[in-house]
């Protein structure tokens, strides 16, 4: 939930197609489900809250979950439901828009999601979705531009820009980005990168590979978009 990254990979036969990265930095002791393809999407799962970070759809819709906002926030005692779930509410909303005007988040603790969209197949969209506890900050973000995000609550605002300045000038394909020793985290309070997920949409699919780092073990799993026309 820690790291993330978009790039755009236009080609003549998918000129909406895009690479998501996301680096997992959790306990190593969260128990956690490979991705697994389930009414129509794919994500790995949060056995522990029952949500998840990153998932896609069959209407070829993205999204992934970063903790945090804007800065690090002071945590409650307890939440109205997790935020490992917003994902997965996003997906039974028509339209993106619909979800950022309508979704209640009275209760939810502060998160960034990540949302990208091919809107039926006649446009790619980029979407930032942030929550404070008190307000929902909505930007559309150059859908043409590589991106990347850093946790607010592991990352200090000094990191998270030093990241994206070394994500600008990075030359080599963006998964070495991800395994880099700049952003993997390792051990810290009993926190580390657990897992890489790699999205990649095109040709109408997505396809997602998971690389588990605690037991070594790298899954895919696919699945065929079918587009909701505007």
């Amino acid at each position: 939930m820690c790291t993330v990254s978009f790039t755009p990979n236009p080609t003549s036969d998918s000129p909406f197609g895009f690479t998501l990265i996301s680096n997992r930095d959790e306990s190593p002791l969260r128990i956690t489900s490979a991705p697994l393809e389930s009414d129509g999407q794919i994500y790995p799962r949060d056995e522990e809250a029952g949500g998840t970070w990153v998932a896609a759809s069959r209407n070829g819709r993205v999204g992934c979950l970063l903790n945090g906002a804007f800065v690090k926030h002071d945590r409650l005692p307890a939440y109205s439901r997790s935020r490992g779930r917003m994902i997965l509410e996003m997906f039974e909303y028509e339209d993106v828009e619909s979800f950022f005007r309508e979704v209640d988040l009275d209760g939810v603790e502060p998160f960034t999601l990540i949302i990208v969209d091919t809107y039926g197949y006649n446009e790619l969209t980029l979407w930032e979705f942030r929550w404070d506890y008190e307000r929902k900050h909505v930007t559309e973000c150059d859908a043409g531009v590589k991106k990347v995000w850093s946790s607010s609550t592991l990352y200090s605002p000094e990191i998270q820009k030093s990241r994206i300045e070394d994500f600008n000038i990075w030359t080599a394909d963006t998964l070495s980005f991800h395994k880099s020793e700049e952003v993997l985290l390792h051990p810290t309070n009993g926190v580390s990168t657990v897992s890489i997920t790699e999205v990649k949409s095109g040709n109408k699919g997505v396809e997602m590979t998971y690389h588990d780092l605690v037991i070594g073990k790298t899954s895919k799993s696919s699945i065929t978009c079918i587009p909701v026309l505007p």
